[in-house]
């Protein structure tokens, strides 16, 4: 026999070993999700002893997989490797994921075991799994995700079970305001991530883990890639690691978000998930470790988030406070490891500050027990009486309050966009109704001179009018309709209008008409974007006019780009539309069916309507371009062409659009937990004879001079 055919069969035999380990790694949890799923829909009545057992069995299965992944990585001594077996789930494995996933392994065993007694009799038992096994689907895809795009997908698919789970008792009005400020600060630093993958298929043309030489990622070399341009991207990425792990000045959402059952609180935010940020640096420390001044702001992002979070945590009078404090700080320290590139020291770190905080969180509620039953006095009481004596009083009240971080967002940035936009709707509404007449008039002028400008013939000139018809859809439907069934037909309606214009050949002369269109189109989302502020609006106005700014968006970006996207448009178009829909539906369901609520607090649609609101939630989040329509990969792609074409009008309409989705979760939120009665309302303003006119004609002026000038 051929000894080095034996050895080749023994090789292809570890790689198919390997590959299959793997594969587990990911679909476990996912198949214990459709199972419980199925189990819900065929079967009324809960079972917790089926979901304890599907949910412990998957979980037992990730572990058993996990050990096998590091036992065929020593077999292999440690080699990187990847794996395309799964279709469009491209995944890489070295010894840093290799340990991660089994520290994710084993406490996600340890967790849901624990959970199946302490969740007993909870009206939410299976929601609970569920959501579990969501999140460990989604870590899995961030610890083995072999490209920055596939590791985004399990990104935002663990910020989603966050927000659930935090939200997960849906009567208490913490809970649901504390869940929204969770999946606000994750999608806002997630925006990070996301141009940060788009600028790294930019600058490498790859966003593959491929080690080269250890020092740099995807293909191609990184001689044309600049200081400043690397800086940037490093900048990016570190934006995302600090949403993730609470680090200044997102630090305030971590200890909130332990109004969520104790598990959840283990998994998530002591050991697990606060710790995604540090592994994205890990992950790409190729990137960020070749600048010097990426690397010491690193080090003083993270100083400074540890200094702060452990002063804080040193005068917190709760138990998960204080552990959620003293873990922002540990990861801060993670991060000035990272800095002075201790790689192996901060996975050393980051193992062991994982199961500490997973027994302390556990453990906690036995311990706070206990100390009721001895009536101790509770560690945390003392050592804020000796922080009265030892620092200075104004020190220890900026610590008392989190140095004051949410009080500045609060007062200048959430006040500040409020007041902005209940000051601009009130101009909007003093403008008379007659002018509202001139919108048609206006868009049928701006077709007359692109007419006049198009003298060789009719080519293009459907592209032209389907745009001015796009733009005065949002005019009219928002101004004269305000039921929610209605507004759904008047969306499916615009997005067959602006598929078609996708569809459509633009003018021969789109050189001239190209940035006049696109910024004509870009001023509707804009105006969309302030009357999204005014919350005394319908959930329905308000999801739909967010989902009309999208779309608006997409025709300015079709506009700059060309034809050569409108596949990848039609794509994000395609995610958007299934999710209005859908959004629609379930909305006009619920709200044609009058059902009270048990809490009197709130009039959430998850206590009322358990499964329509899933469907709710569900097409809300494709709305909002969540990985899992073709929304998301045709957006990424449109993105990354009108990056290459124009950085300042790609920036400025990734913009709004953040802030179109950041409001349309707001709205998301508020329609499935709930609105608190007893919250501040401004009376509703009279927009009954408003009009966007007096905006619109300034730039139908400057485009027709614009084109009689060429």
């Amino acid at each position: 026999m051929n000894p080095i055919s034996v050895l080749s069969d023994i090789h292809t035999s570890g790689r198919s070993i390997l590959s299959f380990v793997l594969i587990f790694c990911v679909a476990s949890p996912a198949v214990g999700f459709v199972i419980l799923v199925l189990d819900g829909l065929f079967r009324k009545k809960i079972s917790e002893s089926f979901i304890s057992e599907v949910s412990r069995y998957a979980a037992g299965l990730q572990l058993a997989a996990s050990f096998g992944v590091v036992a065929a990585l020593i077999d292999r001594r440690f080699q990187p490797f990847h794996l395309f077996s799964i279709p469009g789930i491209p995944l890489f494995l070295d010894w840093t994921a290799a340990v991660y996933m089994a520290l994710v392994g084993f406490i996600g065993w340890i967790v849901v075991s624990y959970s199946e007694r302490y969740m007993h009799r909870e009206s939410g038992y299976r929601r609970f799994f569920l959501c579990l096994m969501i999140f460990l689907f989604g870590i899995s895809l961030i610890i083995l995700g072999g490209a920055l795009d596939t590791l985004f997908v399990g990104w935002e698919i663990v910020g989603l079970a966050s927000f659930l789970l935090v939200g997960f008792y849906v009567e208490r009005p913490k809970a649901a305001r504390h869940a929204l400020r969770t999946f606000l600060t994750y999608r806002l630093c997630d925006v990070g991530l996301l141009i940060g993958a788009i600028l790294a298929h930019a600058l490498y043309h790859s966003g593959m883990f491929e080690v080269i030489d250890g020092r740099s990622i995807g293909s191609i070399a990184t001689g044309d890639v600049t200081p400043p341009m690397l800086l940037s991207l490093s900048f990016l990425i570190f934006l995302a690691a600090a949403g993730k792990g609470a680090q200044f000045p997102f630090s305030g959402w971590l200890p909130r978000a332990m109004e969520g059952p104790t598990p959840s609180s283990a998994v998530f935010y002591g050991s697990l998930s606060v710790h995604c940020g540090v592994y994205l640096l890990l992950r790409t420390e190729a990137i960020w470790g070749q600048s010097m001044s990426a690397r010491y702001m690193l080090f003083a992002w993270g100083a400074l988030s540890a200094v702060l979070a452990q002063m804080t945590a040193s005068v917190q009078p709760t138990v998960k406070g204080h552990i959620a404090w003293a873990s922002t700080a540990q990861v801060g320290l993670m991060f000035c490891e990272l800095a002075l590139g201790w790689h192996v020291i901060v996975v050393i770190h980051m193992v062991v500050h994982a199961l500490l905080r997973c027994y302390q969180l556990l453990s906690s509620p036995s311990v706070v027990a206990q100390h009721f039953r001895e009536g101790i006095h509770f560690r945390s009481h003392r050592v804020a009486a000796v922080g009265r004596r030892k620092w200075p009083s104004a020190l220890y009240l900026a610590a008392m309050n989190e140095f004051y971080v949410d009080l500045f967002f609060g007062r200048f940035v959430v006040s500040r966009f409020r007041f902005f936009s209940s000051a601009l709707v009130q101009r909007l509404g003093q403008i008379r109704k007659r002018i509202w007449l001139l919108i048609p008039i206006a868009a049928i002028s701006l077709v007359g001179v692109a007419g006049e400008v198009n003298g060789a013939g009719l080519a293009g000139m459907p592209a032209v009018a389907l745009t001015a018809i796009a733009i005065v859809v949002p005019f009219v439907s928002l101004r004269m309709i305000q039921r929610t069934s209605f507004l759904g037909l008047v969306s499916v309606g615009f997005s067959f209008i602006i598929a078609a214009l996708f569809l459509s050949r633009l003018p021969a002369f789109n050189s001239i008409l190209r940035p006049a269109f696109g910024s004509t189109s870009i001023i509707v989302p804009m105006i969309i974007l302030v009357l999204l502020g005014d919350e005394t609006r319908s959930v329905g106005w308000r999801m739909n006019a967010g989902f009309q700014g999208l779309g608006l968006l997409l025709v300015s970006a079709f506009w700059m780009c060309g034809e050569g996207q409108s596949q990848n448009c039609l794509s994000t178009l395609a995610g958007t539309g299934g999710g209005i829909i859908l959004l629609n539906l379930a909305l006009v369901f619920m709200e044609s069916r009058k059902r009270p609520v048990a809490n009197s607090t709130f009039l959430g649609f998850a206590a009322s309507f358990p499964r329509a609101s899933v469907l709710f939630l569900l097409g809300s989040l494709a709305v909002v371009t969540f990985p899992f329509t073709s929304a998301f990969r045709g957006e990424d792609q449109v993105l990354e062409a009108a990056f290459e074409i124009s950085h300042v009008a790609t920036v400025l309409g990734g913009t709004i659009a953040i802030l179109i989705q950041l409001l349309i979760i707001n709205a998301m939120s508020q329609a499935y937990f709930g609105a608190p009665r007893h919250e501040v309302r401004y009376p509703r303003l009279d927009l009954s004879d408003f009009s966007f006119a007096l905006v619109l004609l300034p730039a139908v002026a400057a485009l027709g001079s614009t084109l009689y000038f060429f």
